[in-house]
């Protein structure tokens, strides 16, 4: 029996909009599945008025998004744009075949996708997709992938943004379970076809960052909303959360139940149903996990630019995608390929080890990496090397400070991959890039 080959499948493949049996099937599913997400719509501008094709954007916080951008669109005709390793697991193959989902290598440049969008938008289909890439890892998102409004100048049509607040807290990267509670989706018309031809990319690229960026955590003070944590509101959060903000050790970080704490000096948090820290006594704390990740993420900056030989490493395990083979297991992006060691240092990535029982590495320059893929957890980080998949699977507690790390030295290196412009503190009369260069 011949084997499909589903790089070849998707590269053929004819995107176009989906038939309307095949959208009213999902909306069936829809109103089966989303009742639990206690889902409140806001619509200001209405995209069932538009009579063209458009862009739909989003912040991308949880696994569960589809389901939110579907209820603000249907019976509108759409297409997703959907990470490509999600086209190689077995469960979703009938219905991204079916509903003609649009794969895109995350972070890379995928003249493929941008012809699938141009055959969708002329068959009369809408285009869904989150600018920042990839759901959320900390409770916030990462800056848009650069220069999105080129595309969105290209097409000139209508650019709407569906901002979710409370999906994070449902589905986060840190548990796998769904922590049921209030979810909101607002609907509003960013950029018509006029102002995509009147400002300049860098205006809307500012104007979509600004409407999509979030803090879940500080959201959630404000509104208070419960969720249904179990008694599991710190689990894994050591993973991101890896630095002790009294003693400044790393990986002493520990999670058990609803409580984070230091090992080696006993700092520590309680986490309650809202998600809200409560210090343990004479503990120092930041105000939520995001503000702990920007205090980490300051420290990697200075310590980066303070030593020219800079190198952060661990042992890990590789994986790789197979084109004649879909995933089965539920969880799994890759089949695991080698072991090794990952490092970090100022002239790029580097892994050096194994791959399928043969001596392998690759080495990765800042020019052609800016950030990581975190799939489905906290356990495991992933990104493409020339266009091929690799999962990145440490031996330690370290998915947080590479994602992190990875993100500034690219920045201190190149800078084409530039943070929010309210973050610009956390660079003063440091050297960022090539602009400054």
């Amino acid at each position: 029996m011949k084997k499909t080959n589903i790089d070849l499948y998707l590269k053929n493949k004819k995107y176009v909009k989906p038939h309307w049996f095949i959208s009213f099937v999902y909306h069936l599913i829809y109103l089966f599945e989303t009742p639990k997400y206690k889902i409140h719509y806001i619509i200001k501008d209405d995209i069932k008025k538009e009579k063209g094709p458009c862009f739909i954007i989003f912040n991308h916080s949880s696994r569960a998004d589809h389901f939110f951008l579907h209820g603000v669109t249907y019976p509108k005709p759409c297409v997703n744009i959907v990470g490509r390793n999600e086209f190689y697991r077995q469960k979703f193959k009938l219905v991204f075949g079916l509903s003609n989902q649009i794969p895109k290598k995350n972070y890379t440049p995928d003249v493929q996708t941008i012809k699938a969008v141009s055959t969708c938008i002329k068959s009369g289909g809408s285009v869904i997709f989150a600018p920042e890439g990839l759901a959320s890892n900390f409770g916030t998102n990462k800056p848009i992938v650069p220069e999105t409004s080129k595309m969105f100048k290209h097409f000139n049509i209508p650019v709407y943004v569906c901002r979710l607040d409370g999906t994070f807290l449902v589905s986060t990267k840190a548990v796998q379970k769904e922590r049921y509670g209030d979810t909101y989706a607002t609907l509003f018309k960013l950029f018509t076809p006029e102002d995509t031809q009147k400002l300049s990319v860098e205006e809307m690229d500012d104007k979509v960052n600004e409407a999509i960026h979030f803090n879940a955590y500080e959201w959630n003070k404000k509104e208070m909303h419960k969720y249904e944590l179990k008694n599991e509101a710190a689990k894994n959060l050591e993973y991101f959360l890896y630095k002790c903000p009294k003693c400044h050790t790393e990986y002493t970080m520990e999670s058990k139940g609803n409580d984070l704490y230091c090992t080696k000096c006993g700092n520590g948090t309680s986490i309650d149903d809202y998600y809200l820290f409560h210090p343990y006594e004479k503990s120092v704390i930041p105000e939520n996990p995001v503000e702990w990740v920007v205090q980490e993420r300051g420290d990697l900056i200075k310590e980066i630019r303070s030593d020219k030989n800079y190198s952060f490493s661990d042992e890990c395990e590789i994986g790789n995608l197979d084109p004649t083979r879909y995933i089965k297991t539920k969880l799994d992006t890759t089949y695991k390929v080698g072991k090794g060691k990952f490092i970090v240092d100022h002239n790029g990535v580097h892994y050096i080890g194994t791959r399928n029982n043969e001596p392998f590495e690759f080495h990765v320059p800042y020019t052609e990496i800016y950030t990581t893929i975190t799939f489905n957890d906290a356990k495991y980080f992933s990104f493409y090397v020339k266009g091929e998949l690799f999962d990145i699977f440490p031996s330690n507690k370290t998915t947080g400070k590479f994602i992190i790390l990875i993100e500034e030295m690219h920045r201190y290196h190149i800078n084409y991959y530039k943070n929010f412009k309210q973050y610009d503190y956390l660079y003063e009369g440091l050297e960022l890039g090539i602009d400054n260069k």
